[in-house]
């Protein structure tokens, strides 16, 4: 299963943290936070050494949500890492499987088509 994580400002993880969480979820990593009224996020697909650096550059000592995929549905790619941008106010992760009512399709991750076909269209219709 996924690593979803609630980082607590002042809070960053060591490198041996890291690298575990990135060893028992390679398929993916993603954060977002909130600064100064705006939305703060990114993901990738990459090596440890790439995924560290960027967690330090972006994360460290910050308020946030950190993800680490294992897939289940979809291919490895930076399409299906999270989070997810729903709308420029809303950023989702999700950890686990979604199995009823999600259209996906082999390539896609089941989340990555719920947030897309359900979730974003409630978002945007109804702000």
């Amino acid at each position: 299963m996924c690593l979803l994580i609630q980082q607590p400002k002042g809070c960053t993880f060591s490198k041996a943290e890291l690298n575990d969480f990135i060893r028992r979820n390679p398929d993916g990593y993603g954060y977002a936070r909130a600064e100064r009224g705006h939305i703060i996020w990114g993901k990738m697909v990459a090596d440890a050494e790439t995924i560290i650096a960027d967690y330090y550059r972006h994360m460290a000592g910050k308020s946030g949500m950190i993800h680490f995929r294992m897939a289940t549905h979809g291919q490895t790619d930076e399409a299906n890492a999270h989070p997810f941008e729903v709308t420029p106010e809303i950023c989702l992760a999700h950890n686990g499987i979604l199995r009823r009512g999600n259209p996906f399709r082999d390539d896609g991750s089941d989340t990555a088509h719920f947030f897309k076909s359900i979730v974003r269209p409630i978002s945007l219709s109804n702000p």
